[in-house]
């Protein structure tokens, strides 16, 4: 989370001067690979912070895995789905925020770039390394 947090700020110097009036997602973070289409338990972590912490910086930000329906049975009460079926898609998406993870000996390169959605314009980018001994903690 301290981590996020600190590249949440580097974002936040980035847009400063801008108007982000339109909602921000944040989806899951990728290896650094040549298909861009795979991550893990980290990746989708730290998407999960960035949630948090660009709310925090007083960023409007919108959750797109939302269902349009409260899924109360059994196992429990839900309300997020990774099922295109079932997602709630009225979110007008002014900007993305993803990024990348690149693994090397000493531990784990963190890049994030939040993204204009219709233009592709990159307008706010950080970047973080994370040592093994707080990725080892964490995968």
């Amino acid at each position: 989370g301290e981590y996020t947090e600190q590249m949440a700020a580097d974002l936040q110097r980035d847009v400063r001067g801008m108007q982000v009036d339109q909602f921000i997602v944040v989806a899951s973070f990728v290896n650094l690979d040549s298909t861009l289409q795979t991550t893990n338990t980290l990746g989708i972590q730290l998407a999960e912070y960035f949630i948090n912490d660009l709310q925090s910086i007083g960023l409007p930000v919108a959750d797109h895995k939302l269902m349009g329906v409260l899924d109360v049975n059994d196992r429990g009460d839900f309300v997020f789905s990774r099922d295109m079926g079932q997602l709630y898609n009225t979110v007008n998406i002014g900007y993305v925020l993803s990024g990348t993870m690149f693994k090397n000996s000493r531990g784990l390169v963190i890049n994030a770039r939040l993204i204009n959605y219709t233009t592709n314009k990159v307008v706010a980018s950080a970047s973080k390394f994370l040592p093994n001994i707080v990725v080892d903690d964490l995968m």
